[in-house]
């Protein structure tokens, strides 16, 4: 946990160990994209759980907000505990953890709105992120 709270990495993960043992540390927010596939027991879930936690570990909730969807509905239902901080919301979707396709829809539509916001803001300040 401590090597996870010192890392300089904006979304840190502990993905593992080093062949030496060392906790390997590798930052989400390098990664523009990121596939997790695997046939059934290979460990997705665990993979999933575990960039959930580094996150939570690393971040206080105003700096990270997640959209679980859990087409499986029994997945991911034990992080309906986070709702009231790390989950983001809408008004218009009326579960937490999104287990309803067409919920995931209107989720995401929601969190394409909102991107297009502060891409304006950050447009009108001439900025190309909030860190220049």
């Amino acid at each position: 946990i401590s090597k996870i709270k010192s890392s300089k990495a904006q979304l840190p993960l502990a993905i593992g160990k080093t062949i030496s043992g060392d906790v390997y540390i590798t930052d989400l927010a390098t990664m523009p994209h990121l596939l997790i596939a695997g046939s059934t027991g290979s460990g997705k879930s665990v993979g999933i759980n575990m960039i959930i936690s580094s996150l939570l570990y690393s971040k206080i909730p105003a700096d990270v907000k997640f959209i679980l969807v859990d087409p499986k509905k029994i997945e991911l239902s034990f992080y309906n505990k986070l709702r009231r901080h790390y989950l983001a919301v809408s008004p218009d979707v009326d579960e937490e953890i999104i287990t309803i396709p067409q919920n995931a829809v209107i989720m995401l539509k929601s969190v394409e709105v909102e991107m297009e916001k502060r891409y304006d803001r950050l447009a009108k300040a001439g900025v190309r992120n909030s860190v220049d």
